[in-house]
């Protein structure tokens, strides 16, 4: 029950992706991997450190925050993402990104991250901020892709 209470949450599907990635079954979409290693990695800090500092777990309806969210951050978004890295092999040809696309996608049709993350506040600072770092954080992803498609 636990594990399914945390398929809520893009890094659980993350860290799955990962293990596959390790396996040898998803090497060919290690493109995608390093870029949905790196949103959770950039949202899990803004979460962490910006707006709302704060993690609900559903069904054991337990909260973290402060240094535990702290911990959590640095297991679950940082070390992924440093492990990864350690194992990038460069002589594999990038892929298009579609699965990286397509996985984001899929989340967002069986989950609302605003729920999911607990992100309102009314006339919030932190949120402003938070929010503008994810559009800032979008649009160099979108740059990202075009370059690598050659588009422009």
């Amino acid at each position: 029950m636990i594990f399914l209470s945390s398929m809520c949450f893009y890094t659980t599907w993350a860290i799955i992706i990962l293990m596959l990635y390790i396996l040898g079954i998803l090497k060919k979409f290690q493109s995608s991997i390093f870029l949905i290693l790196l949103t959770i990695f950039y949202v899990g800090n803004i979460i962490t450190y910006v707006f709302p500092r704060v993690i609900v777990i559903p069904y054991i309806k337990r909260k973290i925050s402060g240094r535990m969210l702290k911990i959590f951050n640095l297991i679950f978004h940082v070390l992924p993402l440093l492990l990864f890295l350690i194992l990038y092999d460069t002589s594999i040809k990038g892929d298009s990104l579609y699965f990286a696309v397509l996985s984001l996608f899929a989340y967002l049709i069986f989950f609302n991250p605003f729920k999911v993350y607990n992100y309102k506040c009314e006339d919030c600072k932190s949120e402003k901020v938070a929010n503008g770092m994810i559009l800032f954080y979008i649009i160099i992803v979108a740059l990202m892709i075009i370059k690598q498609k050659n588009l422009f």
